[in-house]
């Protein structure tokens, strides 16, 4: 986290943000240890926060997300 104000949210693992060549787009993939983590997140103070950290960045603008599952899974062991 590079933003001192942003505490990692519960079950977040790790995000990621790939600029598109041309840079006029953002992309934010997000890993979370499960659907649950993830859907406690959406409509939380701390998802606020962190889109009031990038609305603060010129020329950002949410365009909404998706939750996807692994097609396959890893067995333990």
């Amino acid at each position: 986290m590079t933003d001192p104000g942003l505490v990692a949210p519960v079950g977040l693992i790790a995000g990621h943000y790939h600029i598109v060549a041309g840079g006029r787009r953002v992309v934010n993939y997000a890993e979370w240890e499960s659907v649950e983590a993830n859907r406690a997140f959406l409509g939380s103070a701390a998802q606020s926060a962190f889109n009031a950290a990038a609305a603060a960045v010129p020329g950002v603008r949410p365009a909404g997300g998706k939750i996807y599952r692994p097609a396959v899974r890893r067995r333990r062991g």
